[in-house]
């Protein structure tokens, strides 16, 4: 299910997509979804599936309990979801789509499901080194009770319906997938 939020952005996102091509980092003005800004972050790539935070919204933070500047963004997940979410990322470069995750967010005994949206984007030389991004809770973040979340477990890497030329598209689900001789999907 995708709410709100999370279709508000991939549709300013998907606005801004020109000739296949992702949108141009400088292409994304913040001001046009000013209400969304708590919830939203920036990821930049320094290499093969090693994703840190650029900047996060307050909302992100406060639910983290941390500043999230260069931290590794797969570091918050568990174990098992670091090699899947890099490839979904790295493949996002290539075919130009959302990357859109089912997750609980741990904090003590409590459980807070979240939809995570990730939206490739351009830098000035061409190359697709970002990602924005977006935390939308599927229930009040006061279920945490005021504790920070100590780890994300990955549920699912779903599809999301894009509209391009006219015609919904829905990206493929990731079913089988292996990065240096080891299966991830």
């Amino acid at each position: 299910m995708t709410h709100s939020s999370t279709e508000l952005l991939i549709d300013y996102w998907q606005s801004r997509i020109f000739g296949g091509m992702a949108p141009a980092r400088a292409d994304i003005d913040p001001t046009h979804f000013p209400t969304l800004l708590p919830q939203v972050f920036m990821l930049g790539r320094r290499g093969p599936g090693d994703y840190i935070f650029r900047l996060a919204g307050g909302f992100v933070g406060d639910l983290h309990g941390m500043d999230l500047r260069g931290a590794a963004f797969t570091h918050l997940w568990t174990q098992a979801a670091r090699l899947p979410i890099q490839t979904a990322l790295e493949g996002a470069r290539r075919r130009v789509h959302p990357v859109r995750l089912v997750a609980e967010a741990q904090a003590g005994a409590n459980i807070l499901g979240l939809n995570i949206v990730l939206l490739p984007l351009r830098s000035a030389n061409g190359e697709v080194d970002r990602f924005l991004g977006l935390y939308e809770p599927t229930a009040p973040a006061s279920v945490l009770g005021g504790l920070p979340i100590y780890r994300l477990q990955l549920l699912t890497i779903g599809a999301t319906t894009l509209v391009r030329n006219g015609q919904q598209q829905e990206t493929p689900r990731i079913r089988l997938a292996a990065v240096g001789g080891t299966r991830v999907g």
